[in-house]
């Protein structure tokens, strides 16, 4: 047999070799990989806890709906959250539910899950954290939006989160369980 063009044969080498080496190093199926964190973490790892609305009587905790959309509060499948990141400076909190998703305000006064960890830059999704044992009671305040409290208007299963000012009708009020 008589091979007409040498170059064939040494680009179909070339080839050959190329696909037995570059299955020993390729990269391993997605499903094998662990999941790349969308932004930066500090860990400061505690253990998780739902937060659960003061004045409800059903006790009503915050439930997420996936990431980007507003948290309300509910009596079941509520979020379980933990904190991520504790500012060294002021001691504020950075949570994220047990999907990922960073807890944070909204321009628009909604508190929401952001897509993706927190990101330790980003002051929307920092919140100080008071707990005052003569009320029993702990409150969120905004750390983007100084003097804006996560409440809600009203203490029914449904309610959205929001963020905004102590004022009659707003319940600010909440308990860690």
């Amino acid at each position: 047999m008589k091979i007409r063009n040498p170059l064939t044969v040494a680009f179909g080498i070339t080839l050959g070799a190329f696909s037995i080496l570059g299955g020993a190093y390729a990269a391993p199926h997605a499903h094998a990989q662990q999941l790349a964190q969308a932004r930066p973490v500090t860990s400061a790892a505690m253990s998780t806890f739902k937060i659960c609305l003061r004045d409800s009587i059903a006790n009503e905790c915050i439930a997420s709906h996936g990431a980007g959309s507003q948290v309300t509060i509910e009596t079941k499948d509520v979020a379980v959250f933990q904190v991520v990141n504790i500012n060294p400076v002021n001691g504020d909190w950075q949570m994220e539910n047990a999907g990922g998703n960073c807890l944070r305000a909204y321009a628009d006064g909604s508190v929401g899950l952001a897509f993706g960890g927190c990101d330790s830059a980003n002051t929307a999704e920092y919140w100080h954290f008071k707990y005052d044992p003569n009320l029993d009671r702990a409150t969120y305040e905004s750390m983007k939006y100084p003097t804006y409290y996560m409440g809600t208007y009203g203490t029914d299963s449904g309610r959205g989160v929001w963020i905004d000012q102590p004022k009659k009708g707003f319940f600010a009020g909440w308990v860690n369980n």
